[in-house]
């Protein structure tokens, strides 16, 4: 299971959509507009960031992340990056709607 079937799973265990209406959304937009912090900074645009709204709370779900190692040796002597390896991790992340997030300007 992908990190996109599992924020799909939450959102439609957490009731924010129909199982229906999650996938017409998908089928539109090529994902749900439920990301975390991380992943909605990554949205936006050059300037402005999105800063979660006071009071909002997050779905708790785990999703796939790629361990950060050092670089090892190989056995020819050159480093080589973990992330070729393929090490990934459950990690607890919180998700956010659209309507959670407000897009601010970024401050200097």
């Amino acid at each position: 299971m992908n990190n996109q079937q599992i924020i799909f799973n939450t959102a439609v265990a957490a009731g924010l959509y129909t199982e229906e209406e999650a996938e017409k959304i998908v089928e539109q937009y090529g994902e749900l507009p439920l990301h975390s912090l991380q992943g909605w900074k990554r949205r936006s645009p050059r300037g402005y960031e999105y800063k979660i709204l006071k009071g909002q709370h997050g779905i708790e779900t785990r999703l796939w992340k790629q361990r950060r190692n050092s670089k090892k040796e190989n056995s020819e002597g050159e480093k080589e990056d973990d992330k070729k390896d393929g090490r990934f991790y459950l990690a607890k992340t919180y998700l956010f709607s659209g309507e959670q997030v407000k897009l601010v300007p970024e401050e200097a």
